[in-house]
């Protein structure tokens, strides 16, 4: 949905095989003033698991005051959510000078950014209203490598936020620009100057120890054994319990009321 009707919207695909669709919502209307970038909530449920994601989908605007705007409506409504939820896309927006050729020299949207972030200038004070929301997945970018190129120049504009409780759950599977393709007359261009960002969410696996052989498995004799000793240790703790003056009565009713 491009809200401005000026710069670009945002697609989102997903497997229906995966994830079934529940909603939508404009996250870039909450705004405190008008802005042109696009932020919406993609909520998908995990097909087959009682589970929801929230993807929030961001095209940041380039204008300061704009981005400022849209990073306290994002920073607002993540703060919100209790469902796992992941905040990507082309935020137009650095973190550190070094992630742009020629070097970048932050603005006050890159500086609030990296504060919510974790990652704010240490000889810079946090802005007000700043809050931490979420930590930055590693792209694993090489050195001098950026996820937007333009001819000499790039910068890491396009960034994956996860919070803190889902961050050792996701990992990157790899950054790449995509192919270039002619145009009619003959040039080369890519099909973006955007990189191809490939993330999964890890599932934990089971760890067999040992080695691994066929056991048969008698479900009724082995609830029979597991009751017969438990029986017996309850049996053998409340006998165990008895004073010398207990008569076989007292003994046999204290049994009696344990095992019932």
């Amino acid at each position: 949905k491009d809200r401005s009707r000026r710069t670009g919207g945002v697609v989102v695909l997903w497997k229906p095989s995966v994830f079934r669709w529940v909603r939508w919502l404009d996250v870039g209307c909450l705004a405190d003033c008008p802005h042109m970038g696009t932020v919406a909530d993609l909520v998908l449920d995990r097909v087959g698991r009682d589970e929801q994601f929230h993807f929030v989908c961001t095209y940041g605007p380039p204008a300061t005051e704009q981005s400022l705007a849209c990073l306290r409506a994002c920073q607002t409504y993540l703060s919100g959510l209790e469902d796992p939820w992941v905040w990507l896309g082309d935020f137009n927006l650095v973190v550190r000078p070094d992630e742009a050729r020629p070097r970048r020299v932050l603005r006050a949207d890159d500086v609030y950014f990296a504060f919510m972030l974790g990652e704010g200038p240490l000889a810079t004070d946090a802005p007000d209203g700043v809050l931490q929301v979420g930590a930055r997945l590693d792209l694993r970018l090489g050195a001098g490598e950026f996820t937007f190129k333009r001819g000499d120049t790039g910068s890491t504009l396009d960034h994956i936020v996860l919070p803190h409780s889902e961050l050792d759950a996701w990992a990157t599977v790899r950054a790449a620009h995509p192919p270039s393709t002619t145009r009619q007359d003959g040039k080369l261009i890519p099909l973006s100057d955007h990189a191809l960002l490939h993330a999964r969410r890890t599932i934990p696996r089971s760890v067999l120890l040992g080695t691994v052989r066929p056991v048969r498995f008698n479900t009724k004799s082995a609830w029979g054994h597991r009751e017969e000793t438990e029986l017996r240790r309850l049996s053998e703790a409340r006998w165990g319990t008895r004073a010398p003056h207990d008569g076989p009565g007292l003994e046999l009713e204290r049994l009696c009321t344990a095992l019932v």
